[in-house]
């Protein structure tokens, strides 16, 4: 009966977003991961741009416009 009191005496929504939450906290965890892989990558990019760097192969017509070799 003491449980049924404690079952009674909480939000539903609560049960229901726990429940959820621990029956996907793999799925949230790979996600997150993947995000904050993702955002390195992009910091990585912006700050490789930033510096001159890039991953141009030295072929200004297969560039469409962003060549820097053109430029120079």
């Amino acid at each position: 009966m003491n449980s049924q009191i404690q079952e009674l005496s909480k939000p539903k929504g609560e049960i229901v977003m726990l429940t959820w939450l621990s029956q996907n906290i793999g799925t949230i965890i790979v996600l997150l991961v993947v995000v904050l892989i993702v955002a390195a990558i992009v910091k990585s990019m912006r700050r490789d741009k930033k510096n001159g760097k890039s991953s141009c192969g030295g072929n200004c017509a297969a560039c469409r416009g962003g060549c820097m070799h053109a430029q120079k």
